[in-house]
């Protein structure tokens, strides 16, 4: 395959197998992120509860 040289503006094709793990790479950093977000609002709202004054139950099971 002969090189190409870089032009401005142009963006490179990778072909298929590069693009799919990119693509697999950002959906695990979205999963990632969606559950630091979950964690940190569940957090939050445990603080929000006891600051109010109420207590938080455990789950019967």
């Amino acid at each position: 395959m002969a090189a190409v040289p870089c032009q401005p503006g142009v963006r490179p094709v990778l072909g298929p197998s590069v693009e799919v793990a990119a693509v697999d790479d950002d959906k695990r950093a979205l999963a990632h992120k969606r559950q630091e977000l979950a964690a940190t609002w569940e957090r939050a709202l445990e603080d929000a509860w006891q600051m109010a004054g109420c207590e938080i139950e455990a789950p019967d099971g």
